[in-house]
């Protein structure tokens, strides 16, 4: 099924401008009917598959965050940084961003 270009742009919430934009770049492919513009429901499927899926991003945060920490306390068993300032700068980085009420799963 094709939809109207305004349409595909409300169900989508983004604007006719960065819809066009896709389009230039290759990735959103426009269907044109005498002066009016279609997306068919494929060709938006795929443009769908293009996008970054947040869950995804968040996961990678998350774990190159655990790497991070992982790596930390290396450093901390092998004397290298002093356990009691490294917790301290990893309140103060939790604080900082927001996530100081969070508790361990």
């Amino acid at each position: 099924m094709r939809r109207p270009l305004k349409e595909f742009c409300e169900r989508e919430r983004v604007s006719q401008r960065y819809a066009y934009n896709e389009h230039y770049a290759g990735r959103l492919v426009f269907e044109k009917v005498g002066s009016r513009i279609f997306v068919d429901d494929e060709d938006a499927d795929r443009w769908r598959a293009l996008a970054p899926k947040i869950g995804r991003v968040s996961d990678a945060a998350l774990q190159a965050a655990e790497r991070a920490i992982e790596t930390l306390g290396q450093a901390v068993q092998r004397g290298d940084i002093d356990q009691t300032r490294a917790v301290r700068r990893l309140r103060a980085a939790t604080i900082a961003c927001g996530l100081s009420s969070v508790t361990a799963a």
